[in-house]
């Protein structure tokens, strides 16, 4: 075995970490008998004698899709021992996972805040309890994929934050004719009519141009 630092890619325990991650390594190299330092798949094989689940579907979709090439997607699946892993990549592009203009409403501010800085396990396990159709037969200990929990979000989302605002007395307003698309609500004199009005649901209209409603 040589007794060069080890090269494993991005891998590094320089500084003050020295042999944090290579020591053990090396160790393991010397007890499996290795030789010639493995890299990729064969890295794998070495520290794994086997991948419990890497062959398991999504319940919802059944997909065999793989997130990274060589990565099976069992291994990328969700479900409530690891929903906090989802934040990061939600807060990414939350604009994406919520529907229409209610982020930018100048009356609730709060909802952004909230998915910015909630821990994901509870807001997972909230949704899951206001989820509707297609993800009724989901439970929370089902393996779901990413594509598939990102649609659930967008679809209960708003379902979800109008429940929470009924569970601190919240009185929800009519709701507003161009729902969650209303321009409206973006503008800063549209304020009243953000506060007036419901758009954390479906639009019933469709909006013209981009005036909204009063």
């Amino acid at each position: 075995m040589s007794t060069e630092p080890l090269q494993l890619g991005y891998l590094n325990d320089d500084g003050p970490y020295e042999k944090f991650l290579t020591g053990p390594l090396k160790e393991l190299y010397t007890e499996r008998q290795v030789t010639n330092e493995p890299y990729g798949k064969d890295l794998e094989k070495l520290i794994l004698d086997r991948v419990n689940g890497e062959n398991d579907k999504c319940r919802q979709c059944t997909s065999d899709y793989q997130w990274l090439p060589g990565i099976k997607q069992g291994v990328n699946l969700y479900n409530e021992t690891n929903w906090d892993y989802l934040r990061g990549y939600i807060i990414a592009d939350l604009q994406f996972h919520v529907p229409g203009k209610v982020l930018q409403n100048q009356s609730d501010k709060q909802l952004n805040q909230t998915l910015r800085n909630i821990d994901y396990a509870i807001l997972m396990d909230e949704m899951f309890d206001s989820k509707k159709d297609p993800y009724l037969n989901l439970s929370k200990q089902d393996w779901v994929c990413y594509d598939c929990l990102t649609e659930l979000f967008r679809d209960t989302v708003l379902r979800w934050w109008l429940n929470r605002k009924r569970r601190d007395g919240v009185t929800i307003k009519e709701d507003c004719q161009y729902g969650y698309d209303c321009s409206q609500q973006t503008y800063s004199r549209g304020l009243e009519h953000a506060m007036r009005f419901n758009h954390l649901c479906e639009p019933t209209q469709r909006e013209q141009g981009s005036q909204g409603a009063y």
